[in-house]
Protein backbone atom coordinates (compact mmCIF):
# COMPACT_ATOMS: atom_id res chain seq x y z
CA UNK A 1 0.00 0.00 0.00
CA UNK A 2 1.38 3.45 -0.81
CA UNK A 3 2.41 5.63 2.85
CA UNK A 4 -0.09 7.92 1.64
CA UNK A 5 -3.08 5.63 1.89
CA UNK A 6 -2.86 6.01 5.82
CA UNK A 7 -4.29 2.22 6.10
CA UNK A 8 -2.95 0.18 9.03
CA UNK A 9 0.11 -2.29 7.79
CA UNK A 10 -1.96 -5.83 6.48
CA UNK A 11 0.77 -8.73 5.87
CA UNK A 12 0.11 -11.26 3.38
CA UNK A 13 -0.90 -14.44 4.67
CA UNK A 14 -1.85 -16.94 1.22
CA UNK A 15 -2.01 -16.06 -2.02
CA UNK A 16 -3.24 -18.19 -4.70
CA UNK A 17 -2.37 -18.28 -8.16
CA UNK A 18 -4.92 -20.04 -10.67
CA UNK A 19 -2.96 -21.70 -13.50
CA UNK A 20 -4.99 -22.65 -17.07
CA UNK A 21 -4.30 -26.38 -15.20
CA UNK A 22 -3.19 -25.89 -12.00
CA UNK A 23 -3.20 -24.09 -9.02
CA UNK A 24 -0.58 -23.29 -6.29
CA UNK A 25 -1.02 -21.91 -2.80
CA UNK A 26 1.96 -19.99 -1.47
CA UNK A 27 1.52 -19.59 2.68
CA UNK A 28 3.22 -16.75 4.56
CA UNK A 29 1.62 -17.67 7.71
CA UNK A 30 5.38 -19.19 9.07
CA UNK A 31 9.01 -18.12 8.65
CA UNK A 32 9.39 -20.15 5.26
CA UNK A 33 6.73 -19.50 2.70
CA UNK A 34 5.61 -22.69 1.95
CA UNK A 35 4.22 -23.24 -1.87
CA UNK A 36 2.28 -25.99 -2.99
CA UNK A 37 -0.37 -26.95 -5.78
CA UNK A 38 -3.80 -27.79 -5.13
CA UNK A 39 -7.25 -28.67 -6.62
CA UNK A 40 -9.34 -25.86 -7.58
CA UNK A 41 -12.23 -27.75 -6.66
CA UNK A 42 -10.13 -27.69 -3.15
CA UNK A 43 -10.01 -24.35 -2.94
CA UNK A 44 -14.30 -23.62 -3.95
CA UNK A 45 -14.53 -26.42 -1.20
CA UNK A 46 -12.69 -23.96 1.29
CA UNK A 47 -14.41 -20.65 -0.09
CA UNK A 48 -17.90 -22.63 0.42
CA UNK A 49 -17.27 -23.07 4.28
CA UNK A 50 -17.82 -19.26 4.24
CA UNK A 51 -21.05 -19.34 2.91
CA UNK A 52 -24.55 -19.07 4.36
CA UNK A 53 -27.22 -21.02 2.04
CA UNK A 54 -30.95 -21.30 3.39
CA UNK A 55 -33.67 -23.04 1.16
CA UNK A 56 -36.23 -20.23 2.00
CA UNK A 57 -39.67 -21.84 2.11
CA UNK A 58 -40.08 -24.73 -0.09
CA UNK A 59 -43.12 -25.76 -1.91
CA UNK A 60 -45.30 -28.76 -0.35
CA UNK A 61 -44.07 -32.28 -0.83
CA UNK A 62 -40.50 -30.90 -2.29
CA UNK A 63 -37.98 -33.77 -1.36
CA UNK A 64 -34.74 -31.82 -1.70
CA UNK A 65 -33.17 -28.21 -2.82
CA UNK A 66 -29.45 -28.13 -4.26
CA UNK A 67 -27.17 -25.31 -5.30
CA UNK A 68 -25.18 -26.72 -8.69
CA UNK A 69 -22.81 -24.97 -10.82
CA UNK A 70 -25.40 -24.75 -13.71
CA UNK A 71 -28.48 -23.39 -11.30
CA UNK A 72 -30.66 -24.46 -8.26
CA UNK A 73 -32.41 -27.72 -8.35
CA UNK A 74 -35.51 -28.96 -6.48
CA UNK A 75 -36.88 -31.96 -6.54
CA UNK A 76 -40.59 -32.71 -5.71
CA UNK A 77 -42.87 -35.55 -5.09
CA UNK A 78 -46.46 -36.44 -6.31
CA UNK A 79 -48.49 -39.58 -4.55
CA UNK A 80 -49.70 -41.94 -7.00
CA UNK A 81 -52.87 -40.99 -8.49
CA UNK A 82 -54.76 -41.06 -11.92
CA UNK A 83 -53.21 -38.27 -14.00
CA UNK A 84 -55.58 -36.92 -16.73
CA UNK A 85 -53.51 -36.62 -20.01
CA UNK A 86 -54.07 -35.25 -23.66
CA UNK A 87 -52.47 -36.81 -26.03
CA UNK A 88 -51.83 -34.93 -29.54
CA UNK A 89 -51.07 -37.85 -32.48
CA UNK A 90 -50.71 -35.63 -35.23
CA UNK A 91 -50.52 -31.51 -35.29
CA UNK A 92 -53.65 -31.35 -36.97
CA UNK A 93 -55.53 -33.96 -35.08
CA UNK A 94 -57.83 -33.00 -32.03
CA UNK A 95 -56.33 -34.17 -28.72
CA UNK A 96 -57.32 -37.59 -26.82
CA UNK A 97 -58.25 -37.35 -23.38
CA UNK A 98 -57.00 -40.23 -21.59
CA UNK A 99 -56.93 -41.26 -17.72
CA UNK A 100 -53.68 -43.27 -16.37
CA UNK A 101 -52.77 -44.54 -13.47
CA UNK A 102 -49.35 -43.81 -12.25
CA UNK A 103 -47.28 -44.82 -9.47
CA UNK A 104 -45.82 -42.19 -7.06
CA UNK A 105 -43.67 -39.76 -9.12
CA UNK A 106 -40.65 -38.03 -8.65
CA UNK A 107 -39.91 -34.30 -10.43
CA UNK A 108 -36.40 -32.94 -10.58
CA UNK A 109 -37.05 -29.21 -11.84
CA UNK A 110 -34.30 -27.63 -12.98
CA UNK A 111 -32.83 -24.20 -13.72
CA UNK A 112 -33.56 -21.98 -16.53
CA UNK A 113 -37.15 -22.80 -17.47
CA UNK A 114 -35.49 -26.77 -18.22
CA UNK A 115 -38.22 -29.47 -18.97
CA UNK A 116 -38.25 -31.64 -15.22
CA UNK A 117 -36.30 -35.20 -15.34
CA UNK A 118 -39.41 -37.74 -14.07
CA UNK A 119 -38.61 -40.86 -11.80
CA UNK A 120 -41.17 -43.04 -10.12
CA UNK A 121 -40.79 -44.36 -7.55
CA UNK A 122 -42.57 -47.33 -5.19
CA UNK A 123 -43.04 -44.44 -1.96
CA UNK A 124 -41.53 -40.95 -0.89
CA UNK A 125 -38.56 -41.06 -0.84
CA UNK A 126 -36.82 -40.91 2.31
CA UNK A 127 -32.99 -40.94 1.55
CA UNK A 128 -30.54 -41.18 -1.08
CA UNK A 129 -30.26 -44.48 -1.59
CA UNK A 130 -34.01 -45.20 -2.50
CA UNK A 131 -34.40 -46.79 -5.84
CA UNK A 132 -35.88 -44.33 -8.29
CA UNK A 133 -37.05 -45.71 -11.47
CA UNK A 134 -37.92 -44.47 -15.41
CA UNK A 135 -41.23 -43.23 -15.67
CA UNK A 136 -43.82 -44.71 -17.28
CA UNK A 137 -44.64 -42.54 -19.96
CA UNK A 138 -43.93 -41.11 -23.44
CA UNK A 139 -40.67 -38.73 -23.32
CA UNK A 140 -40.48 -39.83 -19.45
CA UNK A 141 -42.50 -37.08 -18.10
CA UNK A 142 -46.71 -36.57 -18.37
CA UNK A 143 -46.15 -33.39 -20.34
CA UNK A 144 -50.30 -32.18 -20.31
CA UNK A 145 -51.30 -33.29 -17.01
CA UNK A 146 -54.50 -31.13 -16.14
Amino acid sequence: MPPEAEVEEDPLRLRLDFHQDSVVVHDYGKAVVRTKLVSALDVAHALAQELDLSTGLLPPNALWWEKTSSGVRVALWREPRVWKVRLRERYDAKPRRLRLPMPGLVFVCMPARQAPYVFAATSRTRSEDDQLYHCPAYNGAPRHAE
